[in-house]
């Protein structure tokens, strides 16, 4: 099967994504970081609700993550980081699950052991090949 796809819409399909589950988010891009506003906008147009969304840091950058929270998207932040106006926007008391902050070391020991687990994560790549998932890997290959 080649994991290639022709839309973002038709790679959240394919994870699995549901009500409930958790999404992880990497901040490698920082404020330049559109990739979780994308995914997340293409979440709520599926009809997705109650995600926790577990993003290394979250910055001025994801201000619209606050309108997920008001629509019921997202229920939930776990994040060793966060500022601008969604940091402002947690702390007037617009959500009703308080958030996990966890240190930038934390966060990853608490992932590998399933304290905090991930359903679904997404990265920004710029490039991607289409070997087929349940392949062995190259350097298993050789």
């Amino acid at each position: 099967m080649n994991k290639l796809t022709a839309s973002l819409t038709e790679a959240i399909r394919n994870s699995g994504l549901a009500d409930g589950m958790t999404i992880s988010f990497h901040h490698h891009l920082r404020n330049g970081d559109h990739v979780l506003n994308m995914v997340m906008d293409e979440i709520a147009a599926l009809g997705i609700q109650g995600l926790t969304v577990n993003a290394s840091s979250l910055f001025d950058v994801h201000a619209p993550l606050a309108e997920h929270i008001r629509r019921g998207v997202v229920r939930k932040l776990q994040t060793n980081y966060m500022s601008g106006a969604l940091g402002r926007f947690i702390s007037e008391g617009n959500m009703e699950e308080p958030v996990e902050f966890r240190t930038h070391g934390g966060r990853p020991r608490d992932i590998a052991a399933g304290i905090t687990p991930i359903d679904v994560a997404f990265i920004a790549a710029p490039a991607s090949d289409p070997m087929e998932i349940g392949r062995a890997s190259c350097r298993e290959r050789v």
